[in-house]
């Protein structure tokens, strides 16, 4: 039985897409619904519409799943005008319950306790400006021990895999160990670019 009836902040996909999406989330971060069960789960950069983060609760997957994004996911247009109203229509009761799922934070200073986290999913968001040292400070911080950090997509050759593994060469060793995995490529140009994912675990 869900968790909850609907998660979702802007409600515009159809069934199918959402579906599609979760699925398309669960084959690149290499996950296994099944062993997600129960597990204690953060979502970095879910943007204004986290997909994996509702479909989690409403399948039945977690109740302990949050999505965290730089933009605030409810504002007082979305909760105190018509246009906002018509938008989000949600309960009072599902926005105070939603709102504990979707939190406006950054992955460089993550608001939650230490070794309270299984697993921490970051998609598309090495930026120019992104501190990568302060963000593995964070997770290793929110990790419990077995959890698992993981990046996608990253491409090979690119500025973001340098910069990740100038980090990972400074990684503690005897505390983490990491592995890639190459999920898909596309060809353009005559080229072939590959979409890597990063896995790290804390031992």
């Amino acid at each position: 039985m869900p968790y909850y009836e609907n998660y979702d902040l802007e409600p515009t996909m159809l069934p199918p897409e959402k579906e599609e999406h979760f699925k398309r989330y669960i084959e690149e971060f290499d996950l296994d619904t099944e062993r997600l069960k129960n597990k204690r789960i953060l979502d970095v950069g879910s943007g204004t519409n986290p997909i994996f983060v509702s479909q989690c609760l409403e399948k039945g997957i977690t109740k302990d799943i949050y999505g965290i994004d730089q933009e605030a996911f409810f504002s007082e247009w979305e909760e105190y005008t018509d246009e906002g109203k018509r938008r989000f229509p949600k309960t009072d009761a599902l926005r105070s319950e939603a709102k504990k799922h979707y939190l406006q934070a950054k992955a460089e200073s993550l608001p939650f306790k230490a070794e309270s986290l299984d697993l921490i999913l970051m998609r598309a968001m090495i930026r120019p400006e992104t501190d990568l040292k302060k963000v593995f400070e964070q997770i290793g911080i929110a990790l419990v021990h077995g959890g698992e950090f993981k990046i996608f997509p990253i491409f090979r050759d690119s500025n973001e895999r340098q910069r990740l593994d100038d980090v990972l060469q400074k990684l503690d060793i005897g505390e983490f160990e990491y592995a890639w995995k190459e999920i898909s490529f596309y060809e353009a140009g005559g080229r072939k670019y590959y979409r890597d994912l990063l896995t790290i675990r804390k031992k």
